[in-house]
């Protein structure tokens, strides 16, 4: 495989960050732009703007397939292409989109379009970036490289939330109300247009260019695969929404620790996930991802009551104690399973062999995580056990596909390495 150039990795990961930035801006500012589109009080806005936010969860599942189908057929680089252009068209419409008094009932349905043109592109981006990443990297190089997609995510998480909160100590919460919450959004618009110039000028994958359609027999014998990467992600999304969607919020309202303690311990775990990726990514590259994927796997597995425990009575101390454990799990978790669910794949069919179980996955498990969090009560241990199951269901299919993988020497992976040790 050829020697990787920085420059273009660089702009990979740049797309990531955008496409994770975007994202994360809506559920930011949607309090200062929600009266602007949907009518009623406040709180009733809010409803509204949320649901169109969980409208980009539905449409992220259907934009993994369909650009994962054009990356296997048309190559990575067209695919790449359109996710970026569609993040871009999507954030030019949020910024750009005049409200309700304006055009009337046209407005909140164009703010619902631009979230599923957003969610079909970031749906797509995943698979097919985390695809390109793997078939960029040198072969002892895999999970380093792979990691890149989770960390340049949080750095555009970070970069969002951090634009959000000059602009509310520089300008004021009034100002944002009366349309600086647009600037974000602009600025998301302008990256996207150079990321997308940027991106005409990447060559595709060697691995890309040499594939060739197969004949539907073929593809069915990927359905042993596509079961492995969503007895993979089963736990790994449940646990990650677990613990990165309800802390905040029960800190805030049940414990009702600080403000600002609380909030500045998310960004702490942020900057925590990020640096400790690329450490648990070389580890994997040394040990073999799917095992380090397994031994995260059950070290979250047996920390996760106990963390939980501990929440339910949390000081601030021992709140940033529990966030930052919960963040180190995870970040050895989201490191290796890029690497591990590529590897189960041809060329030819792996983005979309990662994209449908991997988006249906998330979509069902991950999403939903919140919502049982919500109709549980504050001493009960029936979701972080349910979490466990699901940990221990994703150690068992690892443990079960490598035995498989190994009496059958790489099965419908060819020639490709076998991760679970190298």
């Amino acid at each position: 495989m050829a020697r990787v150039r920085t420059p273009r990795l660089g702009v990979i990961c740049a797309g990531i960050a955008l496409e994770s930035y975007d994202w994360v801006l809506y559920a930011l500012l949607v309090a200062y732009f929600a009266p602007v589109f949907f009518a009623g009080d406040l709180r009733r806005s809010l409803l509204f703007g949320f649901g169109v936010f969980a409208a980009g969860f539905v449409a992220r599942p259907l934009g993994g397939v369909l650009l994962g189908r054009l990356a296997d057929r048309r190559g990575r680089r067209i695919a790449m292409l359109v996710c970026v252009a569609g993040a871009g068209t999507a954030a030019y419409g949020m910024a750009l989109t005049p409200g309700t008094a304006v055009i009337g009932p046209a407005a909140p349905v164009l703010v619902l379009v631009w979230r599923l043109l957003l969610g079909l592109s970031q749906g797509g981006e995943l698979p097919v970036a985390q695809t390109y990443l793997y078939e960029c990297a040198p072969p002892a190089r895999t999970g380093l490289f792979t990691s890149m997609f989770y960390v340049f995510a949080a750095a555009g998480k970070l970069a969002a939330s951090a634009l959000a909160a000059v602009l509310v100590s520089v300008l004021g919460r009034q100002a944002l109300l009366d349309g600086w919450w647009r600037l974000p959004f602009l600025l998301g618009g302008i990256a996207a247009t150079a990321f997308f110039l940027l991106r005409l000028r990447l060559p595709d994958t060697r691995a890309a260019r040499g594939s060739e359609p197969r004949p539907v027999r073929d593809r069915r014998a990927l359905l042993g695969p596509m079961a492995v990467v969503a007895g993979l992600t089963v736990g790994v999304t449940s646990a990650y929404y677990l613990w990165t969607a309800a802390p905040t919020a029960y800190a805030l309202t049940v414990l009702g620790l600080d403000d600002d303690g609380v909030l500045w311990a998310g960004v702490g775990a942020t900057v925590v996930f990020a640096l400790a990726l690329p450490a648990f990514g070389l580890l994997g590259d040394r040990i073999g991802v799917r095992r380090t994927l397994f031994g995260g796997t059950l070290a979250m597995a047996a920390a996760t009551i106990p963390l939980h425990l501990l929440l339910e009575h949390a000081t601030p101390v021992t709140y940033w104690a529990v966030i930052l454990i919960a963040t180190v799990l995870l970040a050895c978790l989201c490191a290796t399973l890029p690497a591990s669910m590529s590897a189960l794949f041809p060329a030819r069919h792996r983005a979309l062999g990662q994209a449908l179980p991997y988006g249906i996955t998330v979509a069902v498990f991950g999403g939903t995580t919140p919502f049982f969090e919500q109709m549980t009560t504050t001493s009960d241990l029936v979701l972080p056990a349910y979490v466990v199951v699901l940990l221990l269901v994703s150690a068992w299919t690892n443990l079960a596909s490598a035995r498989r993988d190994h009496r059958a020497r790489g099965s419908v992976a060819g020639n490709l390495p076998i991760v679970w040790s190298r």
